[in-house]
């Protein structure tokens, strides 16, 4: 089991200014645990370069709001049921969500299901993994990763949607289709180095833009 530890801690609450760059040998197992600290304000200085290249962050103080663990779940019963080849329980956008750890990526594999916008949909398989983490990624990489979440809504669940006349003898409007795209970009954009509390890390700074529309 691995715990990381306060810098990475750092690294994570900052992740918008400075990342640290993730070996394939820090990339979770079933059972490891996060640690963290939360902080509400920080006060410092920084500095960025227009090419990305060799920035400066320098943070001096800090107020912690709280101390926090987060843990790797197994597969629970329920996803493994539909999802077999599962290895772990994760989160996608608040969807319990089934997942497998390669040696350079944490991927899900499907949803179990749930309700958007007032609208439930069953299990979803996704084609190819969705990659919610590739590591390691180097200064200029961009990878980005797009899933379909796909569910059907029965046409007396809409009001008024069954009395829409088709001017086709025999075809009536029997259910509406709705597709939820998932959409992930990851910029490695710059890297440089990191002060905390004049302690220096080598970080890298990688830009992620997440989007979920129907």
């Amino acid at each position: 089991m691995r715990s990381l530890i306060l810098p990475l801690a750092l690294f994570i609450s900052f992740s918008a200014l400075g990342q640290v760059t993730l070996d394939v040998n820090t990339l979770p197992d079933v059972g490891d645990e996060f640690s963290f600290r939360i902080f509400n304000d920080f006060q410092g200085d920084m500095t960025y370069r227009d090419t990305g290249e060799d920035l400066t962050w320098t943070f001096e103080e800090f107020d912690i709001v709280g101390n926090g663990v987060e843990r790797i779940s197994e597969i629970t019963p329920e996803l493994a049921a539909v999802f077999p080849n599962g290895e772990l329980s994760l989160d996608l956008g608040g969807f319990p969500a089934a997942g497998i750890r390669t040696d350079t990526s944490l991927a899900i594999i499907g949803v179990a299901g749930g309700a958007a916008m007032g609208f439930e949909f069953g299990p979803q398989r996704f084609a190819d993994p969705f990659e919610e983490i590739r590591r390691p990624m180097s200064f200029g990489d961009v990878f980005t990763d797009l899933a379909e979440l796909q569910f059907a809504l029965p046409a007396d669940s809409i009001p008024g949607l069954g009395d829409i006349e088709i001017p086709v003898p025999g075809i009536a409007i029997d259910s509406v289709r709705a597709v939820f795209d998932l959409y992930k970009r990851e910029t490695a954009d710059a890297w440089g180095t990191l002060s905390v509390l004049d302690d220096e890390f080598p970080v890298l700074k990688v830009t992620r833009l997440d989007s979920f529309l129907l």
